[in-house]
């Protein structure tokens, strides 16, 4: 099995790199995807994000007040420290279980948990990382929110 982690800035292409590997038959776990299955409805972040950010960080839905918690964790790094703390390792469990069911290649996809998510170097067989020009960035960036939280 080959094991590959993308990464690149926000807004650089990563989904559509990973789009075109997955029509081509490679496995592409999302962490992005992860992230937001962990805050949905009854996902398993959601009692302890609760339980430390209060119950106005969730939306009327049940899921993660998105926009509330962006605002909360960029004006405070020790808040942002916190939902890290919260989510990464979930991210990583949930990643690891899926690398497991992955046939053949799979493509870890991330943006800022790349050196988390695959572990350590030992653990990763290769690592792309996707740049673009900015004036691509800013409409990838312009589409998903641009804040790395959507």
């Amino acid at each position: 099995m080959l094991k590959i982690g993308l990464t690149g800035g926000i807004g650089s292409g990563k989904t559509h790199i990973a789009n075109i590997l997955a029509d081509q038959g490679v496995s592409v776990i999302d962490t992005d995807m992860v992230a937001h299955q962990l805050t949905a409805p009854h996902g398993l972040a959601m009692p302890t994000i609760i339980e430390k950010f209060g119950q106005h960080m969730v939306a009327a839905d049940g899921s993660l007040d998105r926009a509330r918690m962006r605002q909360h964790v960029f004006a405070d790094p020790s808040h942002r420290l916190m939902l890290e703390s919260i989510l990464h390792p979930m991210i990583i469990e949930e990643v690891s279980q899926k690398a497991i069911q992955a046939q053949g290649i799979y493509i870890v996809g991330c943006q800022l948990l790349l050196s988390e998510v695959t572990i350590n170097s030992n653990d990763s067989d290769g690592i792309f990382a996707q740049s673009c020009v900015l004036n691509i960035t800013n409409t990838g960036v312009n589409s998903n929110n641009g804040d790395g939280l959507n």
